[in-house]
């Protein structure tokens, strides 16, 4: 719109504020037509133009020889704000949509949601062996598919990087390979970052998780989304690596609490992080729904922190699967197993029916 002088204004916007002070007979909305702008634009241009011209009238210590005017390299403040609030639509557009996410089901009959406790894959407690098995069971079983919790390696920093990482066989290198190999064959989801996880942030470099979870949705610390059946069926699954909340007299506490908060908005509440695990479930009769809520306890089998404290290593429901038949009706139309081996068994004979 040509050049701009120091009230901020374009000559063309100048022009047509003078046009808008001496023709008496022209309203403001004639003078913004022909530059495509509101009424209070065209107002605001004349509000600069009077100001400019009031403060030259007033200023009596002009130059004989009047500095040079320079061209402002940043967009004009009302420009910028409204950039901003176009950035901030789009955001706030994208942060809703992925609130309850909907993915779609495209093949008939029962199907295995394995919710995965914390792999920690490099730590020298990880019970590999089980972890390996269960692994080539997701990766080979029909109708099978993961959400994985978070914690996918110990990811020390700071002071536990220097305590820790000296005592651990496996290198930082090594572990993301792990990671890595294992996340690709556990057709995940959704994969949710952990505390563990959200560590990299706090080194100033970009999270290896980012790079490995490429075209699979990754969230971090909890998701929220919905599975869409055939038969147009919806089950809504909220899975955290923790929900607020604890309690030394009810390990699930936190899923107990979210389900009773959130109006048993959802059918499963899913947690890990405190290597340990429990499956609640009763049935809410105001909303008609039988929502099952636990914690998976994760592969970290030998903890001697933990074992310091007091607690005494669990050896079950390393992950927890939940078998949905979406042709049913209350509690069987989701039975939950701690068992992973079970589970399969359970699912290829209810998916052989279908055959």
């Amino acid at each position: 719109m040509g050049t701009r002088n120091n009230s901020g204004l374009s000559d063309e916007q100048k022009k047509a504020a003078i046009r808008l002070f001496q023709d008496g007979e022209q309203t403001a909305e004639d003078a913004a037509r022909p530059h495509g702008v509101d009424v209070n634009t065209i107002r605001r241009w004349a509000k600069q133009f009077k100001r400019l011209e009031q403060k030259t009238k007033n200023d009596d210590s002009l130059l004989d020889i009047a500095p040079p005017e320079f061209f402002n390299p940043d967009k004009p403040i009302e420009e910028y704000i409204d950039d901003i609030c176009e950035s901030y639509s789009r955001r706030e557009k994208a942060h809703f949509q992925r609130k309850w996410m909907e993915f779609t089901v495209n093949m008939s009959g029962p199907i295995a949601l394995v919710f995965i406790g914390d792999p920690h894959v490099d730590d020298n407690g990880c019970n590999w062996p089980l972890l390996k098995e269960h692994t080539e069971i997701i990766e080979k079983t029909e109708g099978m598919f993961s959400i994985p919790l978070g914690d996918y390696t110990n990811n020390w920093i700071g002071y536990l990087a220097s305590k820790k990482y000296p005592d651990q066989e496996i290198t930082h290198k090594r572990a993301w390979e792990l990671a890595e190999w294992f996340l690709k064959r556990i057709k995940p989801l959704v994969i949710i970052k952990g505390n563990h996880d959200l560590w990299s942030a706090s080194k100033g470099v970009k999270d290896p998780l980012d790079f490995i979870s490429q075209g699979t949705v990754c969230e971090e610390w909890q998701a929220r989304f919905q599975l869409k059946f055939p038969n147009n069926r919806i089950v809504k699954i909220h899975a955290a690596h923790n929900f607020k909340g604890d309690s030394i007299y009810n390990p699930n506490h936190g899923p107990m609490r979210e389900e009773l908060f959130s109006g048993s908005i959802a059918d499963i509440y899913a947690a890990g992080d405190k290597h340990n695990w429990i499956i609640s479930r009763y049935e809410n009769a105001r909303v008609n729904k039988c929502p099952v809520m636990f914690r998976a306890r994760g592969y970290k089998y030998i903890d001697q922190y933990a074992e310091h404290l007091g607690y005494e290593p669990q050896r079950y429901g390393a992950s927890v699967t939940c078998i949905i038949q979406p042709d049913k009706e209350g509690p069987t139309a989701i039975s939950v197993w701690p068992e992973l081996t079970e589970a399969k068994e359970y699912l290829n004979y209810l998916r052989s029916k279908y055959v």
